[in-house]
Parts: C-alpha cells; structure tokens; sequence
C-alpha cells in the first residue's frame, strides 16, 4: 500500500472515530439512554449482581451468571469512555493527518 493510500486509510479511521464519538455523546445526553442504560445497567445493575456475587447462599451458577453480567455492564461503560477519549484523540490527529496528505499531494 502507497504511503498516500495508507494516510487517507488513517484519515478515513479518524473520521470515523470521530463520528463514533458524537454518536455516543449525542447518547449520554438522552434521558432514556441515561436513566435505563448508564443508571440502569450500568450502575444499579452492577452494584446487584456484584452483591450476588458475594452470596454464599445461591448456586455456583447463578453467582456466574450474576458475575458475567457485572462485567458485561462495566465493560459497556468502559467501552462507552474509550469511545469518546479515541473520538478526542482522533480530533486532534485529523488536522495534521489531513496536512500531510496534502503536502504528499504537492509533492513536500
């Protein structure tokens, strides 16, 4: 791959990222994503089954269930944050990424 195809290769993922980010910001700020997902799930789910977890009195199984769900709701949350810091950091990388292109085009 050219290094031109490989830099508008990396542009295009920095815009993309860049979207990304946006759509997730455009998410947190909606009430009902907030109150079920981020509240909900997130948070009061997490704290429940991480409290089950720790239950001696149910089955092996149910404490793994319980344990998996935990998880899966701190890794959305952590998923969510990357998203948004990847989105920052793209942000400020188009500009320079974008010049580079540019001067690769003039020939510099």
């Amino acid at each position: 791959m050219s290094q031109y195809a490989e830099l508008q290769a990396h542009i295009d993922l920095l815009k993309r990222q860049i979207k990304l980010k946006q759509q997730v910001e455009v998410l947190m700020t909606e009430q009902n994503f907030k109150d079920v997902i981020l509240k909900g799930f997130c948070e009061d789910e997490m704290h429940r089954n991480m409290s089950l977890v720790v239950c001696d009195k149910l089955p092996v199984e149910t404490r793994e269930l319980c344990n998996n769900l935990a998880k899966a709701s701190a890794a959305l949350n952590n998923y969510l944050n990357t998203t948004i810091q990847l989105g920052i950091t793209a942000e400020e990388d188009l500009e320079a990424a974008e010049l580079a292109l540019l001067n690769l085009e003039k020939g510099e």
